[in-house]
């Protein structure tokens, strides 16, 4: 196992079903209708169905979800105003904003990103539980000799710290991994 990235998720909405521009907002404006707000997600099980049930259960909503099957789906659902909510990586969303039709009002993670310095942080807003961020990382078949194992750590360790990629890395909304085997398997 090698970690190549991490970054946090960005909270999204729609502008064409709410004028939330935070979090406590966002939950007024969903207490206020009942059963009429929806998040979408990349996926049952996914990173941002997990989070947007944790905020429903955090925040005592009743957003219905609806799981779509990748990252596009779910950013045209938000601008088309089918879906109220994401949540989203930086590199999905981010060509979006410009278009007015979708908006950041929360970040995952302990603290803000220089990416988007105006948009705080969950905790930041009163709500915990939010601070993992998302990650990629390759994985080797169970059994793979430590000496390969190592070998492509190296490698992938040596890529990520070349001149060019951690600044466009930096660009995408990520962070260059670098951990252990070890600690990246914990």
């Amino acid at each position: 196992m090698v970690d190549l990235v991490k970054s946090p998720l960005w909270i999204a909405v729609g502008t064409q079903l709410t004028s939330a521009q935070n979090i406590a907002q966002l939950v007024q404006e969903v207490r206020s209708n009942p059963r009429s707000h929806m998040y979408g997600s990349i996926g049952n099980g996914s990173s941002s169905h997990i989070l947007g049930n944790h905020l429903n259960r955090t925040a005592h909503l009743d957003m219905v979800h609806v799981p779509y099957r990748g990252s596009s789906q779910v950013t045209m659902a938000l601008m088309a105003g089918e879906i109220t909510m994401t949540i989203l990586d930086l590199v999905t969303l981010g060509p979006m904003l410009s278009s007015g039709k979708i908006r950041l009002i929360g970040v995952t993670g302990s603290e803000r990103t220089p990416l988007t310095p105006d948009v705080p942080t969950l905790a930041e807003q009163g709500f915990s539980g939010f601070e993992l961020p998302t990650w990629a990382g390759f994985f080797l078949p169970k059994g793979t000799p430590s000496d390969i194992v190592q070998k492509i750590h190296g490698a992938s360790i040596k890529v990520m710290n070349l001149p060019d990629v951690p600044p466009r890395l930096k660009e995408l909304g990520y962070v260059a991994g670098g951990l252990s085997t070890a600690d990246f398997q914990k």
